[in-house]
């Protein structure tokens, strides 16, 4: 009996130490978030959707340690109609790519389960426009800056190679912009703005956006 505990305690030892994310293993994987918001304003009632992809690199300077590099895409669309006593309708549409780098720690919870924060600081450059249907003051916009954030979430040891992620992204983070606006009405004018915030996914909403990602360990 003694001896049948002992194996079975060794063998729960070594598949603890394989489910580990060890030194020089490679990872490999993306997230993918959408969100839809509708809300009601004072004035005029604003519809937002915006998609988030991202493709990861990373290699395992030690045990649960993960670093590398990362590149992002994001189109966004919001329209707000009922302006101008509800005569007219606003169509904003953008599109922004990111590459910067991450850090990722591993916290094994046991039977596959990880516990995992990530700090991504990133580039970004996005492009965009803002339409009217009834002002002539339509606008193109350039956007860039720089972010660092802190995500977290769970990844499960779906197969021996490949782990399934739910993602709590941006749960703390710090943005500088310079937004540029040039209007096609000489009335309105062009416009810069310099732009430096702090954000949170939890506090934007009552429910925070969440994204699906995974991971092939190389």
């Amino acid at each position: 009996m003694k001896k049948i505990c002992l194996l079975a305690a060794v063998c729960l030892a070594a598949s603890a130490t394989h489910a580990q994310i060890q030194p020089r293993s490679v990872l490999l994987g993306g997230q993918f978030g959408y969100s839809n918001v509708n809300t009601d304003l004072v004035s005029y009632t604003q519809k937002s959707r915006s998609t988030v992809i991202s493709l990861q690199l990373g290699k395992a300077l030690k045990k649960n340690t993960v670093t590398g590099i990362l590149l992002g895409y994001s189109p966004q669309k919001e329209t707000r109609t009922g302006l101008v006593a509800g005569a007219d309708t606003a169509t904003i549409t953008a599109r922004a790519i990111e590459a910067g780098l991450f850090l990722r720690w591993y916290k094994l919870l046991g039977k596959g389960f990880y516990l995992f924060g990530e700090t991504q600081a990133a580039y970004m450059d996005g492009k965009g426009s803002e339409e009217y249907k009834l002002n002539p003051a339509d606008m193109t916009i350039t956007d860039r800056g720089g972010r660092l954030a802190f995500t977290g979430g769970i990844a499960y040891q779906l197969l021996k190679r490949l782990q399934v992620e739910l993602v709590l992204p941006d749960l703390l983070g710090l943005q500088y912009r310079i937004v540029k606006r040039q209007s096609e009405s000489l009335l309105t004018g062009d416009l810069k703005q310099q732009l430096f915030s702090v954000y949170s996914n939890i506090s934007r909403q009552a429910v925070p956006n969440l994204g699906i990602g995974f991971r092939f360990v190389l």
